[in-house]
């Protein structure tokens, strides 16, 4: 029988398949690594520093974005109370340059404004807070962030602080961690939030966080090209990650653990990027040199390795 995929699952599969495969008349096929380039220049160049933009197109961070996207689980975090889901993922790629389409696939909004409140603040189910006015003359913006975007309510914890979460469960000083299968439901502050243990961990009550759920281990080991994590806390190896896939190698270091590194014949070591003439040359985290036009993806230009909205 034939598989069947709702509307925004298909446009994800075109997103992540590793190689390229046709996605309709007009939506060309991207791979993860153009998927990973695609994500970090769109948040750089249109999310506040405050909410985890100002990314760089450098080799390694667009190498973790291409690792999450390989494993799975939680993608990229803009703080410690949500994070993007696919369909988020999918709507930034596909708005390219244009910066109030990426902000609106995230759910929130800037407004330039001459004052503004210090204090971040929960404002009608939205976490407010204020950006910018610093010594270097940018403008000063009020930021609001929807988090019903998420499925979420904005609550303030006990320390003030407001945060998207599932909602409010009784103020003590321990962190409370309550565990579903892979589902982790924490109350900390006062603030209830929840999250899911990628494959290959579990939740563990006593730990209050996601664990490995695998084999014994003490520390981290290549199998081939195959990086096997060992989780501290519990002693067992966690989901392994392909770093061929990667278009790297897996490097053991001993008694230090291992990684994913770039092969052998890399022509350039990971590292930031530079601009010119609108284009970012950087290198990538397989340790090829790597070029990303940042007029040609609809941003006005760059400014050394970061892309400049319109």
């Amino acid at each position: 029988m034939r598989a069947r995929f709702p509307r925004s699952a298909r446009w994800l599969v075109c997103l992540l398949m590793p190689v390229a495969i046709s996605c309709g008349p007009s939506t060309p096929a991207l791979t993860r690594a153009e998927t990973a380039e695609q994500l970090v220049a769109a948040l750089g160049a249109c999310v506040p520093v405050s909410l985890g933009g100002g990314q760089t197109l450098s080799g390694s961070f667009v190498g973790l974005v291409a690792q999450e996207l390989l494993i799975g689980g939680p993608f990229y975090s803009f703080g410690p109370s949500f994070g993007m889901n696919h369909d988020q993922i999918v709507c930034v790629v596909r708005a390219g340059g244009d910066c109030e389409r990426v902000r609106e696939c995230l759910g929130f909004t800037i407004e330039v404004v001459e004052t503004c409140e210090l204090a971040p603040r929960c404002d009608e189910d939205a976490v407010t807070f204020c950006t910018g006015g610093g010594a270097f003359g940018e403008p000063r913006m009020r930021v609001r962030q929807a988090c019903a975007v998420h499925d979420l309510v904005c609550v303030a914890s006990t320390d003030g602080s407001p945060r998207c979460a599932l909602g409010t469960c009784p103020p003590s000083d321990a962190i409370v961690t309550t565990c579903n299968g892979r589902s982790l439901t924490t109350c900390s502050g006062g603030v209830l939030t929840t999250g899911t243990c990628r494959a290959g961990s579990e939740c563990s009550e006593t730990a209050g966080t996601c664990v490995g759920a695998g084999a014994a281990c003490t520390r981290e080991t290549c199998e081939g090209d195959v990086f096997v994590p060992c989780e501290p806390i519990s002693g067992r190896t966690a989901g392994p990650i392909d770093c061929a896939a990667l278009g790297m190698r897996c490097r053991g270091f001993g008694t230090l653990g291992a990684g994913c590194v770039a092969p052998d014949d890399a022509e350039c070591g990971s590292g930031g990027g530079s601009c010119r003439d609108g284009v970012i040359e950087y290198c990538g985290h397989d340790g090829v040199r790597r070029a990303y036009d940042c007029v040609a993806h609809g941003f006005e230009g760059c400014v050394s390795d970061r892309c400049v909205p319109r």
